[in-house]
């Protein structure tokens, strides 16, 4: 909400009434976990009292802007749509062991290979969780980039993002998993169980813990601005993709790399499915849509 909020180019009234409101929110909800995550909620705080400041826009600047009021509301809402989407079937069996076990058929669990390495230095497992917490920033970086280029393509991108979500969620429901690094709680990242402990049958865990492993979200909206930052700037590219890169290690401690891959085919689908600049009859698109699929 920040970001879009700022794209607008505010006025200096508007900007006051944003930092009032994300102040009072701050000190009531107050700020949490290590400097990066103190830092990301303080700049989600100020998103939120962003929205006062356009509702209040009649008043502070005679006018209103209902265009970016939607903008502001819809990342609250989606994230309470996505929020209920990942508490339904808290509590029923995962597959993770199915996952555990294929990525064990390459001689390695890459999701305790990825926790070593993010635990190597504090600083590591700090920057990696920060970006991992950070996608939405890149995403509407990402947006606010296309919609300067093209109206059309920011719009097909927006609903891409969008089509992520709800197709994952459903997909969550299908294969529900919830990664090595909770149902191995005790001993990850050090010591992965071998296979031939573990029986490879559905999964009941205590703790109520989403099950958003299949496919990585997070990997395919990586993918998504991957693919969209090839038409941004070079300092814009390099930067975006480099950011990126780190962030896929924290998905791999959170995700198995089987679902990381399953990503792949998943947006490959999806952003065919939402490219209006080709005709459905075009070879590329269905293409591209029917592997996904498959």
């Amino acid at each position: 909400c920040l970001i879009l909020f700022l794209a607008a180019r505010p006025k200096p009234r508007e900007l006051i009434v944003m930092c009032a409101a994300g102040l009072c929110l701050g000190a009531y909800l107050r700020l949490h976990g290590n400097v990066i995550q103190k830092t990301l909620e303080a700049l989600s705080y100020c998103g939120a009292g962003a929205l006062p400041a356009v509702w209040l826009m009649p008043l502070i600047r005679g006018r209103s802007d209902l265009k970016l009021l939607s903008k502001l509301l819809f990342p609250p809402c989606f994230g309470l749509l996505s929020a209920f989407f990942l508490s339904v079937g808290v509590h029923n069996a995962t597959y993770d062991r199915f996952l555990y076990a294929f990525d064990g058929s390459l001689g390695f669990q890459p999701s305790f290979w990825a926790g070593q390495a993010v635990s190597a230095a504090p600083w590591i497992g700090a920057l990696t969780r920060g970006l991992y917490d950070a996608l939405p920033i890149l995403l509407v970086v990402a947006y606010l980039l296309e919609e300067r280029r093209s109206a059309r393509q920011s719009r097909d991108l927006f609903f891409m993002f969008v089509l992520i979500g709800i197709s994952g969620a459903v997909c969550f429901l299908l294969f529900p998993a919830v990664g090595a690094y909770y149902i191995f709680a005790k001993s990850f990242p050090y010591h992965p169980p071998l296979l031939s402990s573990l029986s490879i049958v559905p999964t009941i865990i205590g703790t109520a813990v989403p099950r958003n492993c299949m496919p990585s979200l997070h990997t395919a909206w990586v993918i998504a601005i991957f693919w969209t930052a090839r038409r941004f700037s070079l300092p814009w590219r390099l930067t975006l993709r480099g950011l990126l890169i780190a962030m896929l290690l924290q998905t791999l401690v959170y995700h198995y790399l089987t679902d990381m891959i399953a990503a792949v085919p998943f947006i490959l689908a999806l952003y065919a499915l939402t490219r209006t600049s080709l005709r459905w009859s075009d070879r590329l698109r269905l293409g591209a849509f029917g592997f996904g699929v498959l």
